[in-house]
């Protein structure tokens, strides 16, 4: 079989990512795609939600449940974007910081999270057995999109017996402006 791309509701062509007016609210784009038990291919997209212009992440998470069964996992699935188109575009906020948009606006598979692979083990006290959590570290600090931008998980490794599980992802960010 060949890759492919999938849209989860969230990313759907006629949504539109949220943004008020309160400029440095913070607020949260958020999406789910329902991944079915067959195995997913290296170079699966999974296109989630967006992010309006103007978006500054200063977080987020995926997680879902146990998509591979098997003893030894091999299931892997990074958090980054698609490209946006906004080049090397800039903005410089109230306090003088000037953040210019993600990697010129080009695509990103892992920007947010690469993952490794997915085990489903629990964490005692904090994740049950058969699920995945990944957070965005977020260690180079906030990430800018000067234009709408959609959040997608990319397949790097198929699972070695896939299972049906929910993916879902939260990105925090204020709008700059």
């Amino acid at each position: 079989m060949t890759a492919e791309t999938l849209t989860g509701d969230r990313a759907a062509s006629a949504v539109q990512p949220a943004k008020n007016s309160m400029s440095g609210v913070v607020q949260a784009a958020f999406g789910t795609y329902a991944v079915a038990s067959t195995a997913w291919e290296a170079g699966d997209i999974f296109k989630l939600c967006k992010l309006p212009a103007g978006a500054l992440v200063i977080g987020g998470m995926y997680h879902g449940g146990d998509f591979d069964t098997n003893a030894t996992e091999t299931a892997d699935m990074d958090m980054g974007w698609a490209d946006n188109g906004g080049a090397s575009e800039t903005i410089t906020t109230a306090d003088g910081i000037t953040y210019t948009n993600m990697e010129a606006g080009a695509a990103d598979a892992n920007g947010f999270v690469n993952s490794g692979v997915l085990v489903g083990d629990g964490i005692t006290e904090l994740l049950i057995a058969s699920a995945n959590l990944r957070p965005f570290p977020m260690v180079t600090g906030p990430i800018y999109f000067s234009r709408e931008t959609t959040v997608q998980a990319e397949v790097i490794a198929a699972q070695a017996t896939g299972a049906a599980a929910t993916l879902y992802v939260v990105v925090y960010y204020v709008v700059i402006g």
